[in-house]
């Protein structure tokens, strides 16, 4: 885990019917209580409609920090994932794209930058594959699990490695050997 300050969100749902809404409680580092409201809606805070996607925002609002609703994914997944990056870890968007993967967003937080997907595998402790760059379960000796490649029925060559450290460009991986 990247940040052991906040404890897992507590999603409770307040809503079930066709535009489901979630009460989401966490506790912070100094033992304070946050509740956040997540709903799927088509508002970015001005009034404009926007596309359809999960939205929250804080049960006390917070000018300073929090002054508009904030974005989080459409799919509601991801959009858990999105809230424990963005709102209890304070990670940042909006730094780029991956060289490599353009479907990869770079966050960043304080001086530092990282990749959506490295930040998703060790809030689930996970690893990622250093052939194929696939999220894959992490066994108790550190080595990953066996899997396929995307695409493919094949096995993946990066199989039995170790769970793989930031590799950035296509470069670097080719520099070590994978």
């Amino acid at each position: 885990m990247t940040d052991t300050s906040a404890t897992n969100p507590e999603w409770i749902p307040v809503w079930y019917g066709y535009d489901r809404e979630f009460l989401v409680r966490f506790t912070d580092a100094d033992n304070r209580r946050h509740d956040w409201h997540v709903r799927s809606d088509n508002f970015d805070g001005t009034g404009r409609r926007r596309h359809m996607a999960w939205h929250a925002w804080p049960d006390i609002p917070d000018p300073e920090r929090w002054d508009k609703p904030v974005f989080l994914h459409r799919r509601l997944a991801d959009a858990k994932d999105e809230f424990a990056l963005v709102v209890m870890q304070g990670w940042r968007r909006g730094f780029g794209y991956t060289e490599s993967v353009t479907g990869s967003p770079i966050y960043g937080r304080d001086s530092a930058r990282r990749e959506r997907r490295f930040l998703v595998a060790e809030l689930h402790g996970r690893g990622i594959c250093p052939r194929c760059g696939k999220l894959v379960h992490v066994r108790t000796d550190g080595m990953l699990n066996a899997h396929n490649r995307p695409r493919s029925l094949d096995r993946c060559d990066g199989t039995h490695g170790p769970a793989v450290a930031e590799l950035k460009t296509l470069a670097q991986m080719a520099e070590a050997g994978l």
